[in-house]
């Protein structure tokens, strides 16, 4: 399992290049660990694999930024590392429940 110290690191690492689409394969080097056994000790760490554990801090982050910023939907992915807007709306309704729009005003799309 991963220790307090290495998750820590691996949360500060995410946090200072939250810009770029970060992966596995460097969330392992930033720990100095294979790939395979990085992803073994990160998903008893975390009950996820580090892929789906990495989508769902970024669109938290996103969504922290989107609650308190007057920037757009394509300002706020691209700051995220999101090129493509529409990944980036599929990907916080799929995290959130809710697309960025209805995120911002608080309420829950109706069905």
């Amino acid at each position: 399992m991963l220790n307090p110290f290495q998750r820590n690191q691996l949360i500060g690492y995410v946090h200072s290049h939250i810009d770029t689409r970060i992966n596995p394969a460097s969330l392992a080097r930033s720990l100095g660990l294979s790939h395979d056994y990085f992803s073994r000790l990160f998903r008893n760490a975390f009950g996820l694999p580090p892929r789906s554990w990495l989508m769902r801090e970024r669109i938290r982050l996103a969504s922290m930024t989107k609650m308190v910023s007057q920037s757009g939907r394509k300002q706020i992915a691209n700051e995220f590392g999101y090129h493509d807007v529409a990944l980036f709306s599929r990907q916080f309704k799929q995290v959130l429940g809710r697309n960025p729009r209805a995120f911002r005003k608080g309420r829950v799309p109706s069905e």
